[in-house]
């Protein structure tokens, strides 16, 4: 990770299925030139899979849940596959409600589809 910028610009470009806006790239960029980023991040990365945190999550952290909960996901996420959430409800069973919506877009996809992420929030918050 010495080129911060190649790596952030190769990971987006191996993750996501729509266009980031260049502001949002730029800042992404700095975010990552933060002195020890680079230790941290692969040390995050080594150290678990995504596959542990959800069952440790599904294990401890979900069951207690009871209020409304919304799982945003890329459509077409290459690293968190869609089957991981298309059951969400059973895994959160005393929350209040369990919505689970695919948006448009691969892994970043808050970044790739803004208003649709902006929306379902609010349809959220309106309860």
């Amino acid at each position: 990770m010495e080129d911060r910028k190649r790596f952030i610009v190769d990971a987006y470009t191996r993750f996501t299925k729509l266009p980031i806006p260049d502001q949002d790239m730029k800042r992404t960029i700095q975010d990552f030139s933060y002195p020890g980023i680079d230790r941290a991040i692969p040390r995050y990365f080594n150290s678990q899979t995504f596959r542990q945190e959800w069952l440790i999550r599904r294990k401890h952290l979900l069951n207690s849940w009871t209020c409304p909960v919304l799982i945003m996901q890329g459509y077409d996420s290459k690293t968190q596959p869609r089957e991981f959430y298309e059951k969400a409800g059973d895994y959160i069973p005393h929350a209040k409600r369990v919505e689970v919506c695919f948006l448009p877009g691969g892994h970043f996809l808050t970044l790739e589809s803004p208003d649709e992420a902006t929306e379902a929030i609010r349809r959220l918050l309106e309860i």
